[in-house]
């Protein structure tokens, strides 16, 4: 297939995404969460297909896991391999396949592989992955499983779970979206965000764990918390907890003003303390599960080695516990070295197809929807903006030292191993201060309610959809990557 057949293909595709846009807007116009949560879903269908297969961070290994559980493997086998289409697939969709081609290719010369190898075959295999989890899985592999009783290949099977992960990060997203009395056009821009939907979309358990965050971030916009919404905010925690460096985004219970607090068992009020002391518990509850769990079924994989032999946990704490000034300053150096990562808003793949306009387009998005959200009545305390923000830099902090401990050579001045994935959770923070600080300048036009719904919900989905296919062209129709 040639550059103007995908070209071709892609304008019909995003025609119908399109139309079936407009209907959504004008049959659920008077029901604007369920709109912005069917706009996000058809958002993520154009990523799901614009993204060459494992091509997002980590996908192969997540993919290898669901596929093992949807044959029944509840185990966890180091001396499982696999061949056959998976293994022809991993060969001929390389992780960071547009810089391992030198961007002189597109990803069509690797479905040209792929065709090949299905014809010929291949000695090639791959190994079980260390990744250890069954539940966050669940969605996959039960569209894994639908789609293999309808017959697709491994290959449809792979697209089949990407649209599970999307479906539930469009769920979890439309519960984050009721919450929202307050900042609902920031919600509703994170949610969007190309990076955002570009992992979700794709067959990992980041789905499920980045639309958790927003979940719990969500009670901080919520006018009035009760009983009935605890449950649901301890299933999140427990969740995103999966990353147990999320862990710490629970604090944002303790930030949430007291008047909207209205947590009471029969007659008694109920502390934000208990339901973070609550919290803590089922989250080492889940951790004691899962390493029970891993003990009886985890076999076969010896001694793991380290990714790079200079990398020593221990002498990285005694670093920072000795010298913490000169820690800081990496930290600052590393995030200084990558404009504070606000350009990884537009890296794609493996950071290997980089999109300039992709995240001049984000950052857009971002500051429109502060811009919208402004209250009527800025009534937000400017401690619990302070504090927001704080919250948001020690998260920042605690994300960048996991990895400087756990992946960083001692010698290295700067953190390695980071994108800008890891601070998503954390991103409403800033500009929820932003928005707080134009309520400080400038007042909203109440008779303007409709159209800045309409808006902060139409702007990010076009910046998402036009963000697709700016992937689309890179990866298989040029320029290629960079």
């Amino acid at each position: 297939v040639g550059s103007a057949e995908l070209a071709m293909y892609c304008m019909v595709f995003i025609s119908v995404i399109n139309v079936s846009a407009c209907a959504i807007c004008i049959y659920f116009k008077d029901k604007n969460n369920t709109k912005t949560a069917l706009l996000i879903f058809l958002a993520g269908l154009v990523f799901v297909f614009a993204s060459g297969p494992f091509q997002v961070p980590d996908e192969i290994a997540h993919f290898v896991r669901s596929y093992s559980i949807s044959c029944g493997n509840f185990d966890f086998n180091g001396a499982r391999v696999y061949g056959g289409e998976l293994a022809i697939m991993d060969k001929a969709f390389t992780p960071g396949f547009m810089n391992s081609m030198n961007y002189n290719i597109s990803m069509v010369e690797g479905f040209n592989t792929y065709n090949e190898l299905m014809q010929t075959g291949t000695d090639h295999v791959i190994v079980e992955p260390l990744i250890a989890q069954i539940f966050p899985y669940i969605p996959q592999v039960i569209f894994i499983l639908i789609a293999r009783v309808l017959g697709f290949s491994v290959l449809g099977q792979m697209y089949a779970a990407r649209i599970g992960g999307l479906l539930l990060y469009t769920l979890v997203c439309y519960l984050a979206l009721k919450n929202c009395d307050r900042y609902k056009p920031i919600m509703t821009a994170v949610m969007f965000l190309p990076i955002s939907i570009f992992i979700s979309a794709s067959s990992n358990y980041d789905s499920l764990i980045l639309s958790s965050t927003y979940l719990i971030f969500s009670y901080f916009c919520k006018e009035k918390i009760t009983i009935k919404d605890i449950p649901v905010m301890i299933l999140a925690i427990s969740v995103t907890s999966i990353k147990i460096s999320y862990f710490i985004i629970i604090i944002i219970l303790l930030l949430i003003p007291k008047e909207r607090w209205h947590v009471k068992f029969k007659t008694k009020k109920i502390s934000p303390w208990l339901v973070l002391a609550v919290g803590t518990l089922a989250v080492l509850l889940v951790y004691q599960v899962i390493e029970l769990y891993n003990g009886i079924f985890r076999y076969g994989f010896g001694d793991i080695p380290r990714w790079n032999e200079d990398v020593s946990t221990s002498g990285q704490i005694m670093f920072i516990l000795k010298n913490p000034l000169a820690f800081i300053a990496r930290i600052a150096f590393t995030l200084y070295e990558n404009n504070f990562f606000i350009p990884g808003l537009g890296y794609f793949g493996y950071l290997d197809v980089k999109i300039t306009m992709v995240s001049i387009l984000s950052l857009v998005s971002l500051f429109v929807a502060s811009f919208l959200a402004i209250e009527k009545k800025n009534t937000e305390r400017t401690t619990s903006v302070i504090a927001l923000v704080l919250l948001a830099i020690i998260f920042i902090g605690v994300q960048m030292t996991g990895l400087y401990v756990l992946w960083t050579p001692v010698s290295m001045i700067r953190v390695i191993g980071l994108q800008v994935r890891y601070f998503l959770p954390m991103i409403p923070a800033f500009f929820i201060a932003l928005s707080w600080g134009f309520g400080k300048l400038f007042t909203p036009n109440v008779n303007s309610e409709n159209s800045i719904k309409n808006i902060s919900v139409l702007v990010p989905f076009i910046i998402a959809v036009l963000s697709a296919v700016l992937l689309f062209q890179h990866t298989y129709i040029g320029p290629f990557g960079q």
